[in-house]
Parts: structure tokens; C-alpha cells; sequence
């Protein structure tokens, strides 16, 4: 007896292009941690810390700190790694938006200024992040 199996639909284009959000469970950890940075946590030092409209504009400083955090929360602690994993995975992609950093963006959030060093500045305790990893 042959086996029917169900069709694989990866050429199919679909109706309407499916957004990343779709791909993450309500429940996921990285939605906890966007709340969280768009709702509760006061990033004005951060944002402050911009100077010169020069160059590129920089990614958003809340989109930069739920990177981390997530990437932390996730055991990923190389801005190497946070940055494949922003072109890899669902989660990451949702926080990025479409829009990912390069390798070497996670790991800066203003002049002389660390992603690390932003996140403490933000209040964020260091024990948070691996509270939110451990449970």
C-alpha cells in the first residue's frame, strides 16, 4: 500500500503575503519582551544620547534594546549571532521587522555607547534578563 501524503505547497505563491508576526505564538517570549520595552521601559536616556542627524539613521533604540534582551533571553549573547538569528528565525524576525541589523549594529546603540551599557542605563537589571531566560 502506498502512502497519500499532503501536498508541499512551497512554490504556491499565497493570497496575501503572510506577516512574520503570524509565525509567533501570542504567548512567545519575544512578544513579552516587545511589550515590555514599548510599554514599560523609559529609554529617553538612550534616545538622548543621539547627537548628530549625520550618516544613516540609526535603528530605533527600542527595536535595538528588545533585540538584546531577546538574544540574551535566548542565550544568544554575540552581536554575530542576535544578527543571524534577526535573518533566521521567527522570533528575532518579528522584532526587527523585516528590517535586521548588521552583524556589527547589536552590539552598538550610539557613539561609545554599548547595547549593555544602553540596557543598564535603561534600569534594566542584569538578574531580569536571566530571570526572564531561566523562568
Amino acid at each position: 500500500m502506498s502512502k497519500e501524503f499532503r501536498r508541499w505547497k512551497i512554490d504556491e505563491a499565497q493570497l496575501l503575503p503572510p506577516s512574520v508576526q503570524d509565525y509567533v505564538p501570542k504567548d512567545h517570549l519575544s512578544r513579552l519582551i516587545v511589550a515590555l520595552v514599548r510599554e514599560d521601559l523609559d529609554l529617553s536616556a538612550i534616545v538622548g544620547s543621539y547627537r548628530s542627524g549625520l550618516g544613516q539613521p540609526p535603528f530605533d533604540p527600542r527595536l535595538m534594546t528588545a533585540l538584546l534582551l531577546h538574544g540574551y533571553a535566548s542565550g544568544l549573547y554575540s552581536s554575530r549571532r542576535i544578527a543571524r538569528a534577526a535573518v533566521e528565525r521567527a522570533d528575532f524576525m518579528m522584532i526587527v521587522a523585516g528590517d535586521p541589523p548588521s552583524k556589527s549594529t547589536p552590539g552598538q546603540s550610539a557613539p561609545a555607547v554599548t547595547m549593555k551599557t544602553a540596557v543598564r542605563r535603561a534600569g534594566i537589571d542584569p538578574a531580569i534578563i536571566d530571570a526572564v531566560r531561566f523562568g
